[in-house]
Parts: C-alpha cells; structure tokens; sequence
C-alpha cells in the first residue's frame, strides 16, 4: 500500500522553525557516500558527442530567481518484517504526520538557503536562497523481511549495484502502482529493533547510522537511483522513549523537533548526492559538507550541477510531468546540441539564429519549440521526445503571412525554417509541426524539409495552413509552398498514449505544393485514442502531390525501381476538399493503399489525378472505397488496380464511385479484381440536357467482380446517369467483364438507357444478356488498343513540356472543329430546324389537323426533342394514341431517357402500359440522330481530353497562371467550368466577377426546378465567402449561424453546394459524412426487360416483389391476386429450369415467407401464376 502526499511550494511556519533547530551533535546521521572521483563520474560518456558547453558547464543550468520549481518524485520505501512490524505503522497519525514533517524538511531545506557570512561560504554575487527544487514524496509500505534486516546486505549501507535489494529495486520498477521516483529505502538492524523495541533490553543509541547514496548515471538513462537510509525508525523509537531522560527534555516538540531536523537534513543531503552532488570539506553551513554544522547552504554552481543531472543523467526520469519553467531558453546564435538532455524550458530560436540538435532532446508536457521568422531548427539524426508518458506540444515554426518565402537577393528569410534529415525523429507531440504562430492568422508561412525522418505517435504531425507563397519581386506570381517531406515515415503505433485524439497524420488548409515523395503513412490496428474518421493526409483547399522516388539512374524509370508512397490502416488515407474558394487539384502518383476503408476520398476537387496506384480496400461499417469521387470532374483516374484487402470481412466493396460530375470525363485503363462493385456511378454524370455527352468508361479490366459497372437507381428527386452512348460504330470501350460468378455485367438503374459498344470477337468483352439490365449492347468487329494516355510508352506528364502542350492545343482544336461542324448539322434537324415554331405548329392544330401534323413530325423524326415530343403527348385531342405511338417510335434516342418514358406513363391521360413497354424496347434502335450523338459525343470526348490535360498541367505546375486557366476552362465550357472560373475570382478576391458570372448560370444553363434550388445554394456559399472576405476572416472563424448554416446545405444539397459545405464541415470541424451508396434492395437486382409477356396479367392486377434481395436467411413474397383471385403459386426455379421450390398461397394479396437457409447461392426465377395470368422476376440468394 501506499501514500501519496503532494507538498506545497510554501512550507508551514513549523517546518520552517524546525529547519532552524540545533540538534545535539550526537545524534544526527553520518553519511557513509563516497565521493571519490570513481564514484562521481562527472564524465560519464552516455551518447552522442557532448561538445555543447551545456554537457559539461553547471553555470549554464543555474537556475534566476523567477524560475518555477522542478518537482522530483521519492518514493519513501518503508520495509517492514513479514507480519507488518518492525518500522512505521501505515495510518498511525502520530506517525504519519512526524512523517510529513520529516519530508516536508527536505523541501524546506531546498528552498530556504543562507548565504552565511562564513569566509568559506559567503557568495558575494549571484547567491541563490532556493535551489528551485522540490520533492514529491510518495510513502510506500512492503512487507519483506529478508530486505527489512539490512544486515544481509554485504557492505553496510551504501546502494551501489551489487546491492542486497536489487531484487526489490527491479520488482519496484516493473510496479505499475508505483510511480518511478529516487527509491528510499527505510531498513532497520534486526538485532539491534529486537533488543530495543520488542525485548527493551538496552537503551543504546544503536549501530552508527550511515546513510548512503546512490550518484546517478548519463550513460545508463532507464537505471533506477537509490538511497539508503537505515534504522530511522529504531532512532525515532529511541528519541521518543530513552532520549528525553538522558537529554531532560519533553518528546514534543524539543526532541521530536531534533530527530526531524537531523533525519531531514540528512535526507536532503543524500538527495543531494542523488542530484550529482559529491562532498565538499569547507563551509561548516553547507548542505553537502558531511562534517557541517548547519546544512542550510549550497553554493550557485551546485544548484547548476543539481539542475544538469534532472537534465542529462537518470534523474531526468523522476521529475514530474508538469514540472514546467515558464521563461523560455532563448537560443540567440548558432548552436549545437549534441546530447541527450530533458529541457524544461520551450526552446526559441531567435532570428538569424540556427540551432542544431543531432542526438536526444526530452521535452516536457507543456514545453514546445519555437522558430521564428528567420530562425531555423535542423535536426540531423536526431530525436526529439517526450518524457513521463505525456505528449508535449511539438515545434512551431513561425512564420509572415505577407513575406515570400524566397528572400530577395542580399535578405534574410523572412519565416521560420525546420529541416529534419538523416533519420531524424519527432515523437509523441500534440502537433510535431506547426507551421504558425497558433492563433495568429498573420504568422502563417512556416517552413520545412524532412528527407528521411519519422513522425512516430504524434497526435497531428504536419500542419501547415492558410498561406499563400509569391515571387517577391513580382508579388502577384503564386509560387508553390517551400515544403516537402521525402522518404518520411508517418506512424501510430500499439503504443500511443492516446490522450489526444488522433485524427490525422497531415493537416492542410489553403496551401498550395507541398510534396509528399516516397513516404510511409501507417496507423496500427485497435489503438485507443484514435477517431474512427482518422487520414494520413487531409487536405482542405490544398494543393498537394503524392509520388513515388526514383531509385535507378535509367530513364524511364523502371517500375521495380520506384519507392513508392504506401498508406495503411486509415479510415481515409487521402482526403482532398474544397470548398469553391481557390482553384487547385491534387496528385497521386504510384502509391500502395493497403486496408484503408477509403483509399482517396474527394470533394470538388476537380482536375484531380490519380495514376498507378494499387488498392487493396479495407472497410468500416460493411463499407470500403478504392476512390470516391464527389462533384468532381477533370479527373485522371487511370492504370490503377483495385483488389479486395485479403482476410478483410465481407462487406461491400467499391473500386471507384463517380457522384455527380457533370461534364465529360473517362475512368480508363484500370484494373479490378474481387470487389462487389468494380465501378459505381451515382447522381448526374451528363451534362445538361445532352445524355450522349457525359461519364464513360474504356479500357477498364473486371475479374471475379459481383458487379462490374454498376449506375446507382435514380428517383424523383435524386438525379443519376452516365453518358448514354458508351462507346460507338467506330469506338468500341475495350472493356472486359467478369467470366465467373458475376450477378451484373452492367447494371444501369439511371434515368435513361445506356449503348453499350464492345469488340464481338473478344469473349470477355461481350456483356451476358442475363447480367445487363436497361443497356443496349451493340457488338463491332473493332478492337480498342487501349493506348497509355500517362506511363508507358507515352511520355505525357502531369506537367506537359511546350511542345506537348502545343500538340494538346492542336488536339483540341482540330476536334472542336469537327463537333462544331457535326453540331451544326445536328441543330439544324433537331425539331425541323426551329423548336419553338414546331412546338407552336403542335399547339395550334385542330383535330382535324391529325394526318397533317403526324406526317409533319414524323418528317423531322428521328430529330424531335423532348420539348416537341411532350408537347404532342398533351396533344390527345389531336393525335390519337395509335398516331403518338407511331412518332415516339420514330425517335428512340429521346425514349432512352426514363423522363420521357416517366412523363408518358404519369401524365393526366397516360399512354397505355402496353404501349410504353413496347416504346421501352424500341428505345434501343438506333437512327441518324444516334449517329451524329455517337460523332459529337467522340469529338467532345477527344477536345475535352486534351483541354483536361492542359488545365491538369497548369494547376499542377509550380506557377498557375490565372489568366490562362480562365481561357481553358472557357474554352472547355459548361457549368463546372463556369464555377471554376469563378473560384480564379474568389482566389484573387474579385468578387465582382465573381457574383456577375456567378448570377448568370441561371439564364445560361436554363436552371429549374431542383437544379436552381441548388444554384441557390451555390449562391449562399459565395455569398459566405464574400462575408468572410469583407471581414479579415476565413471559415476557421465561423460564428454558430454560419455553422448552422453550413450544416442546413450540407445535410440538403447533392449537389455542388453540399460538396463544398461537407468540405468545410470535414476540413475544419472534423465532421464527417458517411457516403458509402445504398445499392442493395430489389431495385438494384432487376431482370433484363423486355416486352413483357406478363403486361397483360399486370394489367388485371397480379403481381409480386420479393424482398430483400439479394436474401441469406429468408426472402419475403409480397403478392396482390387479379380479380376475385384467392389462390396461386409461387414456382421458384434455379438457373437451368429445375424447379426448388412450391409455395401455396391464399387470399386476394399478403406476404408469403421462403426460408433460404440450405438454398445454395445462386440466381432464381420465381413466378406467380394466377387466373391463366402469370408474373416472374429474379432473386440472388447470398451467404
């Protein structure tokens, strides 16, 4: 058991009298410590080279008077025989307060010197009336007989290893209960206790009491210290009981004053040795003179010497964790650290100063170091740590928001530098490395270079935000931020203290170029203190590059040779969002993602790139992601490889997720192998109006996939599609599917049908017809050769050189061109030419106008538009439904959007059931208009590809030039765009141009109904930038309405607007969304439709769905019977015909149950048959 006492600063005034007693000289305490120069070893080697003067020079440890005290722990160790006796009684008051004294003596000593008059002792200059050290005593009591009877031990009394209790001396450092401290040992004379205290058989003083210490140590930093101090309790027996007859003089308080004046000093003095301290021979007032008189002295330079073993030797290992010196140590020239010492103290690294630190600094929970603006801190190879199992709080290097980071010829730097290199390592820090002055918005702009150094349990590693670095010369030049990390480790290992919650390894907010190049990003599994929304990189409004580095001299590099980045174990290893405020992208270059639920996870973040990289998709909540991509477009998703993490659980597993890009863009030329949806697109992946114009997907390998390409179902208010034409007569998509075990090949649940071209003579390109649902296929004798567009034997680059930007502009063109020229002529048939005058020809017709107006629209067929085509639906007093059929099925490129189907069968006099099942599949024909759709369709796709590459080249370069990327993205056209152009704005802090182009959109994108509300959400998120902007603020700052606010179009906006408020919710306030899709249910598992046997069976009211399903342990039949119907069955039959089930129904509609426990898994079609009429549909069984 133990007692733990916290002592104050300021001692009682009784203490303080007891401090001044003079105790007869016979009974105070003997020291027998060595202090011989082989028993202090000032010149211990420990590590490192120990040319800094604070090795070895005790005046630069001499603490000023406004110093803060260093607490140190003692365990007071009291041994006891083995029933309990022989030493104090634990919970004895008497006992325990002459305790408190005892060791509140101690403190009292430390902190009331006297500067003696003495010839030997007076300090003329510089006299210190406190040592600036305290103990924390903590009372330990054990019962152990053999250590109790200190007559085992070979050589009275001194701890010095070996020591008869270093058998107890390890059992206490392995203690979880006991904290590690100086260990006092109180034992006793087993003979000597015997004849006093149990038979009181003499009243001898006792054996000669020497107490003894242990010096510490440099070199062996985890040893343990030890002082001895022995038969205390047989002296305090004998002054209570025999000393007041022989002294005449009363127990309390003479002699009980005398025996806590004399034990006290003495264990002060021996504490003393603890701290490094040998014996002096002068100065009767001196604290270490064994022979003195008084021990109330201690000379500067022994304080200095006190102050250097609590840094450098293993004492440092004692002291508390908040025992803190508020004035900070200035370093205000070059300086080398090249030792292993614990500073108390935040370090500050003046300007123009340099300080080096090559082997260990231990910094304290609250201590931090500072580099100001013109400083630098390098650490080459070495460690900078924490102590006592607390985090500290890590590097700040200083910055000035409005200085370039590049001086001018003739100038100093003008911010903080940090390099770290060779190894170097920053351990268990609250932020490693913060590039500001916390809370000083005008501080930004820290530096740092790292080449092979560790950021090893740091609750945040890297933090670097809101700066924007420029040409100083010409300040309107952005440059990129001089800051990189090459061939890092970032880590959170089993061993985390956890007392901070970690949510990322890097922290990036409005900063631009920093690189990331062959580095290790990790987070070990089951570690507390973790959040489960946990990165590596988070970036917000940031600019950054992941790479791989080079390891070969021959160009290309070969792939063997490359180190590659490598992330593992993160909820999102990358995240990258933005909120609309500054155009930038990202990078991702040949990087290994290992069990990560998210490997990169962005938000418009247009123009992004990720190449070669490999992923093996962990998950989180029965949900894992390769890539997701929200309100993106531009990207470079190409040559990447998507795997299952092998030994992870069964969940779903997505390779890439496109939501809502709107605009032309390719997934190309990537790999995937076991997933449950290879390719998952959601939300509106076209653009406008024109479905042929959009999302597609070429040149992408499936193997062992549950779904290869998968488009997520649309609903009334949830929009969701790709590009309706994959492929065409002359360009096939060079995909390949599944061969085994795969339920869809293409599953399109969006709102219009998808063309789907492949090569007819390669097997494993051709979709099956039982594994497409709402998809076309269209067969060609033409092979797609799948050419690199980056790697391989191309040699573009993220950066184009001039001559490949000039061929990208000439790409560009010579396409634009040619759609221009097929755009014509696809204008001038759309709708005979003018739209408006054939919507009015339709307005104003008669009935008796019927032949007239059907030949008349059947003419412009197959070119009518959705407006004229709907218009002649409400034309029912015209056209018959026999005549509207007959120029629907005219112009099947429009009856490919489920709108117009939608509309037809839910308009006032809907056209018959039969007649729109029969429209649905006639939808798959193709005219003149597919064909010019097919061209245009090529063409944007080619003049868009090389316009990404440009503006993905001048976002990523060093320097952007706003001007240029205007002219592009104009040049690109379209709504994403548009809204681009407007972030250059934002950037430049032009919101005029902002709002005008901004107010526009409307007008020049015909925006209504659901897509207006959310351009009005657009227009509240520029309207908070315009806030923020007006008053010096940024979205760190926010008030709680504008949080509110942010919140309010997060959780309702699916478009733009959301994406942009998620970004500031998850960049600034750690708020994450949950975006894995919903893609189970009966609407994602649809049987291919064709025109419907049972329409007519549907028509009389039998029918059945069956959920869920897929289904593991049971499905659920829900039926309605036609008529006065009150039985049927329900055959259910598996894929070669053979029937496993018969269900007996009755009653005109309910539920029946089929237990699915033992079916094997599988496809299986179920039909209902009632009346002569009959209904089918497919269910998956899984396990």
């Amino acid at each position: 058991m133990k007692k733990l006492f916290t002592l104050l600063i300021g001692m009682l005034a009784a203490s303080i009298l007891l401090g001044q007693v003079q105790v007869p000289a016979e009974l105070n305490y003997t020291c027998g410590t060595c202090s011989s120069t082989s028993c202090v070893n000032d010149n211990d080697d420990g590590d490192c080279s120990h040319t800094s003067p604070l090795w070895s020079d005790n005046d630069l440890w001499i603490p000023s008077d406004n110093y803060e005290d260093i607490y140190v722990k003692v365990n007071m160790i009291f041994l006891h025989k083995n029933d309990g006796s022989g030493n104090f009684v634990e919970g004895n008051p008497e006992q325990d307060q002459l305790l408190d004294d005892l060791f509140n003596q101690v403190n009292v000593v430390f902190s009331s010197l006297v500067n003696s008059s003495d010839e030997d002792c007076y300090v003329p200059n510089g006299f210190l009336s406190t040592a600036k050290i305290q103990i924390v005593p903590n009372i330990v009591h054990i019962d152990d007989e053999y250590g109790w009877n200190n007559e085992n031990d070979d050589y009275p009394y001194c701890p010095s290893p070996p020591w008869y209790l270093d058998y107890l001396d390890d059992q206490i450092a392995l203690d979880p209960n006991i904290p590690k401290g100086i260990n006092v040992y109180f034992t006793e004379t087993a003979w000597y206790y015997e004849d006093l205290v149990v038979n009181q058989t003499t009243e001898d003083s006792g054996p000669i009491n020497n107490a003894c210490s242990q010096y510490p140590t440099s070199s062996d930093l985890e040893r343990t210290s030890r002082v001895h101090m022995p038969n205390t309790f047989t002296k305090f027996w004998w002054m209570k009981h025999i000393a007041p007859d022989i002294y005449n003089e009363p127990w309390d308080p003479v002699i009980r004053g005398w025996f806590v004046s004399s034990v006290g000093k003495l264990l002060a003095h021996e504490l003393g040795h603890s701290f490094w301290l040998p014996h002096i021979y002068y100065c009767n007032w001196n604290l270490m003179n064994p022979g003195a008189q008084y021990w109330k002295s201690l000379f500067p330079d022994q304080i200095g010497k006190m102050h250097r073993s609590l840094s450098i030797t293993n004492v440092r290992n004692f002291s508390t964790p908040e025992s803190y010196i508020s004035t900070p140590y200035i370093v205000d020239e070059n300086t080398l650290w090249d030792l292993n010492f614990t500073m108390y103290r935040d370090v500050v690294v003046e300007t123009g100063s340099k300080l080096t630190v090559t082997c260990k600094l231990v910094m304290k929970k609250n201590a931090k170091i500072v580099v100001k603006q013109g400083g630098e801190l390098i650490v080459d190879g070495g460690v900078i740590t924490n102590e006592d199992g607390e985090l500290w709080q890590g590097i700040q290097v200083w910055g000035d928001k409005n200085e370039s980071q590049q001086p001018k010829q003739g100038e100093s730097l003008k911010q903080g530098k940090l390099v770290l290199i060779n190894g170097a390592t920053i351990e268990n820090a609250i932020v490693a490395v913060d590039l500001w002055k916390p809370g000083d918005w005008s501080s930004t702009g820290g530096i740092v270079y790292a080449t092979d150094a560790v950021f090893h349990n740091n609750a945040k590693s890297v933090h670097a935000l809101h700066y924007r670095n420029f040409n100083p010369y010409f300040p309107e030049i952005e440059w990129d931020y001089f800051s990189n990390f090459k061939n890092c480790t970032f880590e959170i290992t089993e061993d985390y203290l956890g007392d901070e919650t970690f949510y990322k390894h890097v922290d990036l907010a409005y900063v631009k170029g920093i690189d990331f190049q062959g580095c290790d990003f990790s987070l070990a599994e089951n570690v507390a203190g973790i959040s489960t929304s946990n990165h590596a990189i988070a970036a917000y409004d940031a600019r950054f590059r992941v790479t791989a580095i080079c390891n070969s001299q021959q160009a290309p590099c070969p792939e063997v040779d490359y180190d590659r980045s490598t992330f593992t174990g993160f909820w999102s290893a990358i995240s990258a969002v933005n909120d609309g405020g500054v155009p930038l992208t990202f990078s991702v270059n040949r990087a290994d993602f290992t069990d990560n639920a998210n490997g990169v996870k962005t938000r418009y973040m247009n123009n992004a790139s990720v190449l070669f990289s490999n992923f093996e998709i962990g998950n989180l909540w029965g949900c894992g992601t390769g890539i997701y991509s929200d309100n993106v477009t531009g990207f470079a998703y190409e040559q990447n490889d998507f795997t299952k993490f092998t030994g992870g659980p069964a969940s779903d597993h997505f390779g890439i997720i496109i939501n809502n890009s709107e605009a032309v863009n390719e997934v190309y030329k990537n790999t995937f192998n076991g997933l449950s949806y290879a390719n998952f697109s959601d939300g509106k992946n076209w653009i406008g109006i024109n479905t042929y114009l959009g999302l597609a997907y070429y040149c992408n390998e499936n193997a062992n996939n549950y779904t290869d390409f998968y488009v997520n179902d649309f609903e009334r208010e949830k929009r969701s599609g790709i590009q309706s034409e994959q492929g065409n007569d002359n360009y096939t998509t060079g995909n390949t599917f599944t061969q085994n075990g795969a339920t869809w090949h293409f599953y399109n649940g969006g709102e219009h049908l998808v063309g789907y071209y492949y090569n007819q003579n390669e097997n494993d390109e051709i979709p099956d017809d039982d594994k497409i649902y709402h998809v076309a296929k269209y067969g060609r004798n033409i092979n797609n050769g799948c050419p690199y567009h980056y790697g391989g034997s191309s040699e573009l680059k993220l950066v184009l050189t001039t001559q490949q930007k000039a061929d990208a502009e000439q790409d560009y063109y010579d396409n634009l061109t040619d759609y221009n020229n097929v755009k014509t002529l696809y204008d001038s048939y759309v709708d005979g030419g003018n739209t408006e005058a054939e919507k009015f020809d339709i307005q104003t017709a008669q009935p008796d106008d019927m032949w007239e107006l059907r030949a008349q629209l059947l003419g412009d067929s197959p070119h009518l538009s959705f407006e004229v085509l709907k218009e002649a639906a409400d034309k029912t007093d015209v056209l018959t439904e026999s005549a509207l059929f007959d120029i629907l099925a005219a112009n099947p490129d429009e009856l490919k959007k489920d709108t117009l189907l939608s509309y037809l069968e839910n308009k006032e006099e809907p056209l018959p059931a039969y007649m729109v099942d029969l429209l649905r599949q006639l939808a798959q024909g193709t005219t003149y208009k597919t064909a010019l759709h097919q061209q245009m369709a090529g063409y944007k796709h080619a003049y868009t590809r090389a316009a990404h590459d440009i503006i993905r080249s001048l976002l990523n370069d060093t320097v952007t030039d706003n001007v240029e990327l205007r002219n592009w993205l104009d040049n690109l056209g379209g709504i994403t765009s548009d809204r681009q152009i407007i972030a250059t704005y934002i950037s430049e802090d032009n919101f005029t141009d902002a709002l005008t182009l901004a107010n526009m959109l409307p007008q020049l994108y015909k925006l209504e109904g659901n897509e207006l509300t959310e351009h009005n959400y657009y227009m509240d998120m520029l309207d908070l930038h315009q806030t923020l902007y007006q008053e010096s603020r940024n979205t760190l700052q926010l008030d709680s309405t504008e949080k509110a606010s942010i919140v309010f179009i997060a959780n309702n906006s699916t478009g733009v607007a959301g994406a942009q408020a998620k970004s500031i919710l998850e960049g600034v306030y750690d708020e994450y969304f949950d975006d894995c899709p919903d893609a189970d249910g009966t609407t994602g598992y649809k049987s291919n439709s064709i025109i419907n046997p049972d329409a007519l069976g549907k028509a009389y009211g039998l029918n059945i769905s069956v959920k869920p399903n897929p289904a593991k342990q049971w499905a659920a039949f829900d039926y309605t019977l036609p008529g006065d119907e009150t039985e049927a069955i329900i055959t259910i039959s598996n894929s070669i015909g053979n029937i496993v089930e018969m269900i007996q129904i009755s009653g005109s509609q309910g539920q029946n149950l089929w237990d699915t426990r033992t079916v094997k898994p599988g496809v299986y079609i179920y039909t209902i048959k009632a009346a002569g009429f009959s209904q089918s549909g497919k269910i998956v069984i899984s396990k």
